[in-house]
């Protein structure tokens, strides 16, 4: 079953108080309910190592001259897939 990511992308434009200049505002929130997976492959190719994000959210905004990035996850799972490996899966 796809799930979709959900991407919200705000843009504002205001009057300062302070100053009584035009600012700006534009925040873009990404958020993956069901993960993100990547795997690492060699040249053979084999899958060495699978790391799976499990409900992320990044946020990014801006307003002015400051720029702020967030980056929220549930959990982490790394396992490493060669057969010769003593520990499937190192970090839960």
């Amino acid at each position: 079953m796809y799930v979709r990511p959900s991407i919200l992308v705000y843009f504002a434009e205001f009057l300062c108080n302070s100053c009584f200049c035009t600012c700006f505002c534009a925040q873009i929130i990404v958020r993956l309910n069901k993960g993100l997976g990547i795997s690492l492959i060699d040249r053979i190719p084999e899958e060495l190592v699978y790391i799976m994000f499990r409900d992320v959210a990044v946020e990014y905004m801006q307003e002015n001259e400051e720029q702020t990035l967030r980056a929220d996850v549930r959990s982490l799972q790394v396992s490493v897939l060669l057969v010769q490996g003593d520990c499937r899966i190192f970090i839960f």
